[in-house]
Parts: C-alpha cells; sequence; structure tokens
C-alpha cells in the first residue's frame, strides 16, 4: 500500500530540511568556479598528474554519494 504524503512525513520516509535544491543559481555559479578552478589545476599538471588528480576528485565524489546513501 503507498504511503501518502502526510504519513510518509509522519513516518519520516520524507524529510524537507534534507532535501537540496541543486538547480539554484548559487549551486551553478558554485559549480563554475569549481570547473574554472579544475581545469586551471589540469592545465598545469603532467599527464600523470591529471590522471591522479581526476582519480582523486572520483574518490571524493564516491566517498560524499556514500554519505548520501548511508541511513
Amino acid at each position: 500500500m503507498p504511503y501518502s504524503i502526510m504519513e510518509a512525513l509522519f513516518d519520516g520516509k520524507i524529510i524537507p530540511w534534507e532535501r537540496r535544491n541543486t538547480n539554484s543559481a548559487e549551486r551553478k555559479a558554485l559549480e563554475g568556479k569549481i570547473e574554472a578552478e579544475k581545469r586551471y589545476f589540469i592545465g598545469k599538471m603532467s599527464l600523470d598528474e591529471c590522471s591522479r588528480f581526476e582519480s582523486l576528485i572520483g574518490l571524493y565524489a564516491d566517498a560524499a554519494f556514500d554519505e548520501e546513501v548511508e541511513i
């Protein structure tokens, strides 16, 4: 039997303050700054350093995603 929105809120299935607005102008500006910094540093690195840097970024993303799905 599917939950109604009120039941889901009451039972803790939906937590409004944990929902993120990833489409906000502030979020898009932050992502743009991050990408610009990545391009800057990658432009200064050797091919091996670029590969390691990209792997590091992937590890950070994996760790962040892991924290989000753990309940």
